[in-house]
């Protein structure tokens, strides 16, 4: 029996409960030799595991000599959270059901078995009344598909807010956009961050997805720019509001129009968020500081040269960036700095103008609280280092005068813990570098994720040595530091993963971090996304026969030993993949397909008829058929929560799907036009948008966008043509036909 998530204490609390006294016993429902006792197993096998979540177990004790159910919490709160649960899916409609705990008795086994096994009166116990079994169990399968749907919080152990947002990342990093909002969700309703550091959350959420609609329109907007804030956030925003209001310039290739908008309005609205570019690199980002110094009065000559040099030769936004600086009239070279002139910037609060003056100054103690000045809101571990430097040079006499000043001291302490504790760390080298000095390196995981955000892609780009010495490292140090790194997984994987193509370069780091997530002992939550973008990537990126192999065996071991029914989206996924790509590694392949078919042989019950339809065209595209004949037949109770109850009718609608993944939208066509007879289901795999994919965003009554494999410019196009008065897009948890059908299931249920 597949019980995998469970802890060895439940499983014998398990055994304990079927042999105290029922008519069923242990050994009966371990070895399922019965249609009824396999209904039992495939009951246990997809129940989620105990402690974590409540358990309602099927009973049948030769006291009673009926069949009833076993409701069992595991704390004061979560009774009554399943009280209340029990009262709006079961109720006493069907049932017995009272609401009230079941009453101790001593002499009953069954009762004391489950009672020990909850860690007190946690438990109820119910019977179903006659004619009334199918829809009772229906009830209780869609409570526990809701427990499945939540985030694994776990009752019995407490997760740390460094464990809620490993899973926050690990969903951003696989373009998550369900999960991640249900991650944010649960480091919310945790009350450990502080409602700014939840609003940054939220943020990085939309700007992690390419929400720049959604971030240039947000509520809090005003509040944003004018707050301290990380550097990733303003990143995000200035792309935002440069997408939604500059972009269409540098399209028509109007830099007088960008020049007039930015010193007419838009500075006016957002002065805050220039103040300082504070190293930031991204190209757009980069040109929008490049106008907003170009368009400032006067405009703000010697930040150009820094700012061009940040832009590629040859990409269109320094050509654009070239005819911005080429309009603003030159000025003769300036004479030597002055601390005047670098304080009067600083009230400026042109705080890089200011910065550029002051690095050309001798060392004073004017000079030195002029660099804490203007480094404080700089907030760059550079400078914040060079402000340092700079204070070392004077003698100790100077350095305690600036310090008997409490502004100065608080501004030394600040600039020391930036560059002591670990934000100057610039690189992912620098960040192995001081975890293999310190394992237990307490700001190993807060400076990935921050550098995961700040540190620049293009160095990794192009360097395949780099690429397989840095996995080798990782590899290495997670054997010394392993909580550090199994915290940090989800932000490297997001680094690597942040492209709009897979860079082929970077295959050894995803396999690398592939092969930790599977076989890390704790994998779950946002680990089954973050799986399938990696090997989505692998994949892409043209494996060899070895790095194919591994993959689909790596593939293997997490379906074998966390697989369960709740997860096929998951493992069709994967074979719809498999099934597309050149066959590299025969062996490998078939294990996996195996795999995964044992699941729909022990859990026949479990699978829905689309799950079950989509597993028989993989099997005829893979060669076994006869492997799917073989399977059981699926039940035939029209009651079956997994047929999906009353859905709308579909004939004569319109369901759209976009995705780069052209074969597996074709799968996904053929079962919901089968599905729903009379539906009009549309594909559309346009890299940019056009006509057809405009009229496909206004039609559809229903659009599926595969995130996970869309262009950004398409998603953008989508998302600006689709009317209000229509349902909002569907976004699929995965790239294959499995993920897209049950989003639109889904869907579809939320509306019946």
């Amino acid at each position: 029996m597949n019980l995998a998530q469970w802890s060895e204490e439940d499983l014998q609390a398990l055994r304990a409960f079927y042999d105290a006294g029922q008519a069923i016993t242990w050994a009966d429902v371990d070895t399922g030799t019965s249609l009824l006792l396999q209904d039992v197993r495939d009951w246990l096998e997809t129940s989620p595991p105990p402690k974590r979540y409540p358990l309602v177990l099927p009973a049948c004790p030769v006291s009673i000599g009926e069949p009833c159910w076993i409701a069992i919490a595991f704390s004061s709160s979560q009774t009554e959270q399943l009280r209340r649960e029990m009262n709006a899916f079961v109720g006493m409609a069907g049932t017995d059901f009272t609401g009230h705990r079941a009453v101790s008795d001593p002499t009953d086994r069954l009762m004391r078995a489950a009672t020990r096994w909850a860690g007190g009166e946690f438990v109820f116990r119910f019977s179903v009344l006659p004619g009334s079994r199918t829809a009772v169990r229906a009830a209780l399968d869609r409570l526990r598909q809701i427990w499945r749907m939540r985030p694994d919080l776990g009752t019995g152990a407490f997760r740390t807010s460094d464990a809620l947002l490993r899973e926050f990342t690990g969903a951003l990093a696989a373009h998550d956009a369900p999960g991640s909002e249900q991650w944010l969700q649960a480091i919310r309703q945790s009350g450990r961050l502080s409602a700014e550091n939840l609003r940054f959350l939220e943020i990085e959420r939309l700007g992690s997805l390419g929400y720049w609609d959604q971030l240039a329109l947000h509520p809090q907007l005003s509040l944003l720019i004018t707050i301290r804030r990380p550097r990733r956030i303003t990143a995000w925003l200035v792309e935002a509001l440069w997408r939604s209001e500059f972009l269409r310039y540098l399209d028509a290739d109007q830099p007088d129009a960008a020049l007039a908008h930015m010193r007419n309005d838009f500075i006016k609205r957002h002065e805050p968020l220039f103040r300082t570019r504070a190293g930031l690199t991204a190209p757009n980002v980069v040109l929008a500081f490049v106008v907003a110094a170009a368009a400032a009065i006067p405009p703000r000559h010697e930040q150009l040269p820094s700012l061009l040099a940040a832009l590629p030769a040859g990409t269109r936004e320094r050509a654009f960036a070239d005819r911005i600086v080429a309009t603003v009239t030159a000025v003769p070279a300036t004479g030597e700095a002055s601390l005047a002139d670098a304080k009067r910037i600083l009230l400026a609060e042109d705080y890089d103008t200011a910065w550029l003056h002051l690095v050309r100054l001798s060392p004073s103690v004017e000079v030195v609280q002029t660099y804490f000045d203007c480094a404080s809101e700089l907030d760059t571990p550079e400078s914040a280092q060079t402000a340092l430097v700079v204070f070392n040079s004077l003698s100790a006499a100077d350095q305690e005068r600036i310090l008997r000043q409490r502004r100065y001291f608080r501004q030394h302490e600040h600039l020391t813990k930036a560059v002591t504790g670990g934000q100057l760390v610039r690189n992912w080298e620098e960040w192995l570098e001081k975890l293999e000095a310190d394992p237990a390196w307490s700001q190993a995981v807060e400076t990935a994720r921050t550098g995961a955000a700040d540190w620049r892609f293009e160095d990794y780009r192009d360097d395949p040595a780099r690429i397989v010495t840095l996995a080798s490292r990782l590899q290495a140090i997670s054997a010394a530091s392993p909580a550090n790194v199994r915290l940090a997984l989800p932000s490297i994987a997001a680094f690597f993963l942040r492209a709009d193509e897979p860079t082929p370069t970077h295959a050894p780091l995803w396999e690398c971090v592939l092969f930790m997530l599977a076989v890390d002992k704790q994998f779950g939550g946002a680990d089954w996304a973050l799986t399938q973008a990696l090997t989505a990537a692998i994949f892409e990126a043209g494996p060899t026969a070895a790095t194919y192999a591994e993959t689909v065996e790596m593939l293997r071991t997490i379906w074998d030993t966390r697989g369960e029914p709740a997860r096929l989206d998951w493992a069709l996924d994967h074979l719809d993949a498999l099934a597309s790509a050149a066959v590299l590694d025969a062996t490998a392949r078939e294990a996996f397909f195996h795999s995964v078919q044992r699941t729909f042989a022990t859990s026949a019950r479990r699978v829905s008829p689309a799950q079950r339809e989509l597993f028989r065209l993989l099997c005829a595209d893979l060669g076994h058929l006869d492997d799917f004949a073989a399977l059981p037949a699926p039940p035939s109770s029209a009651g079956d929560p997994v047929s999906g109850g009353a859905l709308p009718s579909m004939r004569d609608k319109i369901v759209g799907i976009y995705t780069l993944t052209v074969s597996a939208a074709a799968r996904a066509k053929l079962i919901i036009e089968q599905q729903f007879p009379g539906v009009d289901v549309r594909l559309n795999h346009e890299h940019v948008g056009g006509p057809r994919l405009a009229a496909l965003a206004r039609e559809a009554d229903y659009f599926l966008v595969v995130a996970k494999s869309a262009k950004h410019a398409a998603t953008d196009y989508i998302k600006l043509r689709r009317p209000e008065t229509k349902p909002d897009l569907i976004y699929p948890s995965g790239r294959g036909a499995s993920s897209i059908v049950s989003a639109l299931l889904q869907a579809l249920e939320s509306t019946a």
